[in-house]
């Protein structure tokens, strides 16, 4: 196939070439998506440099993993992994001390006093979610960090779309519960 004709092809045909170790239909996804996931991760980790690593680290699991993972949504998948591998790179303390100081200085909250360590929050909100039974965790992590429908969840795991929404839910409230005063990062957290 000419390497034109990929331009015309939705994500999903292109990870099926992609499967099949097809290098074109590879860099076609790369060049999609590199522009987005580089700004999320520069956004997150204020440095340039470490956001295009992140996004290369990416990419090479991607590529390297490509056999192993079944993914549904293409670009839900790449933006979840830059978040998570960022918040990794950050919980690691791969990050110089003026782009952590910039990230408190975000404004989760109105007050200096109210202001959080974000590393904190992440490694609450993990240590919750992983308080859930595992399938209203496994539900909520394919929302959330998949970015896939109520429906598409519902599919994937035959399920009642009521039933994902019940999960859901169940997942909200807890996490809301468990995590008190760090609520408004969170949201940035889940949202972001």
């Amino acid at each position: 196939m000419p390497g034109d004709d990929f331009e015309k092809l939705s994500d999903e045909k292109l990870l099926q070439f992609v499967k099949n170790s097809n290098t074109q239909a590879f860099d076609e996804l790369y060049r999609r998506h590199w522009h987005l996931l580089f700004r999320t991760a520069d956004n997150i980790l204020l440095d340039a440099e470490a956001a295009r690593d992140v996004v290369q680290d990416i990419f090479i699991s991607f590529w390297v993993k490509r056999h192993e993972r079944d993914i549904r949504n293409v670009g839900g998948y790449l933006r979840q992994s830059v978040k998570l591998k960022c918040f990794e790179h950050l919980r690691t303390g791969k990050i110089n001390q003026q782009a952590l100081d910039r990230i408190k200085n975000l404004g989760f909250a109105r007050d200096t006093e109210e202001k959080i360590d974000f590393l904190e929050v992440h490694q609450t909100f993990e240590k919750h979610l992983n308080e859930l039974p595992a399938k209203c965790r496994e539900i909520f992590r394919m929302s959330r960090f998949e970015d896939l429908s109520n429906k598409e969840i519902a599919l994937r795991l035959n399920i009642s779309v009521k039933a994902v929404e019940y999960h859901i839910t169940r997942a909200l409230k807890h996490i809301r519960r468990s995590m008190g005063d760090y609520a408004p990062s969170l949201l940035f957290f889940l949202l972001y």
